[in-house]
């Protein structure tokens, strides 16, 4: 990474650099005056000696300007990955959660109550929101699709119907509570049912209705619209409705975004009370559409098109910032609006040396590293003999140290040596030709190594430090990416099995099997295996679904590789009793410990689990579903997405991550030393309560590793309501 032209103006603000700079240069000036005092007055003295005089002072000069450079280039580098991993993180966490609604609002779409709604009331101006108006001129029909809708209820009319939509409605934003207002409107865009009462809309003459009518999948709009009143902008998802026989366009469903909610929580967690960070996001033209400071970078100001991926300068004088632009990495395929995430911190404010290693002091033991010494590490069996010890040679290399810095080291040492030849050989051959004359020189030139020694000890752990300083803190911040989008994901499998349980038929065919443990007819549990498999089919995060009965027998299962759980008693599961025995409302849930499953091959998993109450009883629980969260490949992605990466975007070598419960149980790993399931022991500050996390040495797979731990936090109200218990602690490890 070179250092740009634009941004070598704030070298001044670089910790030290500017002491260096002078320091060196006066200590060149003095190499000169004594090298020249040397020639003209010892004529005697060997011309290899002055010779070698002026070879060792032409490297001491080129390393001079590697160091300072490398010193820049580390402090700048240290700023844009600061920078650059919050910005990234502020756009692909929006993005993460965006393509979670995308599944939503397709799903949603083909319910049966909001389907048989409008297909009831089709051709009817009336409307469930008062006042409406009449529409004469209705977009053009769709071509026919395929059915999509679920054979869930029986149609309604009239005011029952309106109540019934409404209820769903409610039912559905009190599980997903990433949404403000949830609308349903007919092909003339009138509004025949919405949430929010505060701002009724009776039609909409937003582009987006005709432009979803006639699309077969999603869209996603950001921006003014008539379905939002009073909004500077809404994130709206839309997806067409189905008239489920002929495939014909009902209607349209629009769930509404909570933006602005979403994006103060992540700018909040990610700034953490820092008051000289800046974050934004920006549109494909540059336009701020959300900021953390709104008094610094206000919502609707241009930052214009910012090379992505580069520290780039923006502003001037008193308002100057460093800023680092991004666009998302996207999540499988879903690139959302184009989107860029923007960090920008004031340059003084960048380049203060505020020491920070989480606490540890572990920034100088690595420095002392990477001179070839063990610093003293958080592990079992390791002694104060140990300490300042080398290393093993059979170690592999640290990749934390480039080769360039290892090799300025490798110089100093080499320019250090070669005066003291040059010491050595003079006072021989002063000896010698009796040039007492030159021993003056010789003694400058002693004098001279030890400054020389001395700075580029000092300088070279400075450089050490930062570069030291910058991967603990990044392995903190992975660390905590890393529980964020474990906690941001398993939010999302708490709300599916809770909506889920809601399913008419699964309801019906449960309260008319009564509370045994026969089995529902064939014909009734093959019709709740075919809605099983629908979603799972547009839901692939799950290995399986499955409905149990009030007695825990399993009833259907959506994973044709377990049909043989079908009349298996699970009623032994501590989860599936407390899901049926002690659920009394559809907003609680259960959880599974992380153990072994039939349902999941034999593998440790969690498996959510929600009540299915009589459908005109919800006092009454008829049975429970449990949803099996494929936790092998899932877990490992979210780690593998939150690793370090170098230059090329590769994983640091060696780098890997852990997800560890409070027990020490590995709940998953991106190593392949470590399996879910093993017992791990972690340094005890490891266990953090701390959101930003910690980073620490610690040996682990028979050496020492740099390692950031942080503690999962929930999100919304998972975790965070008193609903679910579940410590886990994220780890994101480098070898050093």
């Amino acid at each position: 990474m070179s250092i740009d032209a634009e941004l070598r103006k704030y070298l001044h603000h670089m910790p030290g650099i500017g002491e260096y700079r002078s320091s060196l240069s006066s200590l060149s000036k003095w190499w000169t005056r004594v090298s020249l005092t040397g020639k003209i007055n010892s004529l005697s003295v060997a011309a290899t000696l002055l010779d070698s005089m002026d070879q060792a002072q032409r490297k001491f000069q080129e390393l001079q300007e590697r160091l300072i450079d490398s010193l820049a280039r580390e402090n700048t580098r240290k700023v844009a990955l600061e920078l650059g991993a919050m910005a990234q993180v502020a756009v692909d966490i929006v993005v993460r959660n965006l393509f979670e609604r995308t599944a939503d609002v397709g799903f949603l779409a083909t319910d049966g109550v909001l389907v048989d709604f409008l297909a009831a009331s089709d051709g009817d101006t009336d409307t469930c929101a008062a006042g409406m108006g009449n529409d004469e001129h209705a977009p053009p029909p769709s071509p026919a699709a395929p059915p999509t809708a679920m054979p869930l209820m029986p149609s309604v009319t009239g005011d029952d119907a309106c109540a019934a939509v409404r209820r769903r409605l409610r039912d559905y934003r009190a599980k997903y509570t990433v949404y403000d207002e949830i609308l349903v409107l007919d092909t003339h865009g009138r509004v025949r049912a919405q949430l929010d009462e505060a701002t009724p809309v009776r039609a909409s003459a937003d582009p987006l209705v005709a432009a979803t009518l006639a699309d077969d999948g999603y869209l996603e709009t950001f921006r003014p619209s008539d379905l939002r009143p009073g909004r500077p902008a809404a994130h709206i998802f839309s997806h067409r409705i189905l008239h489920p026989e002929t495939g014909r366009p009902l209607g349209v469903l629009c769930l509404c975004f909570r933006f602005e909610d979403e994006m103060e929580g992540i700018f909040r967690k990610l700034v953490n009370g820092r008051q000289d960070v800046v974050l934004c996001l920006t549109d494909e033209a540059g336009t701020v559409i959300a900021s953390s400071a709104p008094g610094d970078f206000r919502v609707g100001s241009c930052l214009g098109n910012r090379a992505p991926g580069a520290l780039t300068s923006l502003g001037s004088g008193s308002e100057e910032y460093l800023a680092f632009s991004t666009p998302t990495n996207g999540y499988q395929g879903y690139l959302g609006l184009g989107w860029r995430g923007c960090a920008a911190t004031p340059p003084h404010a960048a380049f203060a040396c505020d020491g920070e290693d989480g606490g540890t002091g572990d920034g100088a033991n690595l420095a002392r590293m990477a001179q070839g010494l063990h610093p003293p590490a958080d592990r079992e069996g390791v002694t104060d003999g140990d300490r300042g010890t080398r290393k093993d040679d059979s170690a592999e290399p640290s990749c934390i140290f480039s080769d360039d810095l290892l090799d300025i080291a490798a110089t100093s040492e080499d320019v250090n040596q070669d005066l003291g030849l040059v010491v050595i050989n003079g006072q021989i051959i002063a000896v010698q030709r009796n040039a007492q004359e030159f021993l003056p020189v010789l003694d400058e030139i002693r004098k001279i190594g030890h400054k020389t020694k001395d700075m580029f000890v000092k300088s070279i752990d400075d450089l050490y430090a930062t570069v030291s300083s910058a991967l603990l803190s990044d392995l903190r911040f992975k660390a905590a990416l890393a529980c964020d989008i474990m906690e941001r994901n398993l939010y999302e499998r708490a709300n599916d099995c809770r909506w889920w349980a809601l399913t008419p038929a699964f309801r019906q065919v449960l309260a008319a099997a009564g509370h045994g443990r026969a089995l529902p007819p064939e014909a009734a549990r093959r019709g709740m295996t075919e809605i099983l498999r629908y979603i799972h089919g547009l839901y692939t995060v799950y290995h399986d679904l499955c409905v149990y009965n009030a007695a825990g027998v399993v009833v259907a299962v959506s994973n044709p590789e377990n049909e043989g759980c079908v009349g298996r008693d699970l009623s032994g599961c501590d989860f599936v009793r407390q899901t049926v025995q002690s659920i009394r409302n559809q907003q609680e849930y259960r959880v599974s410990p992380f153990a072994p499953s039939d349902l999941y091959g034999g593998r440790p998993t969690y498996i959510y689990n929600a009540a299915i109450m009589h459908p005109d009883d919800e006092r009454t629980t008829v049975g429970g579903i449990g949803i099996v969260f494929d936790s092998g490949p899932q877990f490992e992605a979210m780690l593998a997405d939150a690793l370090p990466r170098d230059a090329a975007q590769a994983p640091l070598r060696g780098a890997f991550g852990l997800y560890v419960d409070a027990g020490g149980t590995v709940v998953s790993s991106t190593s392949p030393d470590i399996l879910p399931g093993h017992m791990l022991t972690l340094p005890p500050q490891a266990r953090t309560g701390d959101p930003a996390g910690v980073s620490c040495i610690h040996d682990m797979l028979g050496r020492r590793h740099a390692l950031g731990a942080a503690p999962s936090c929930g999100y919304r109200e998972y975790k965070n309501s008193g609903d679910y218990e579940n410590d886990i602690t994220g780890i994101v490890a480098v070898p050093v």
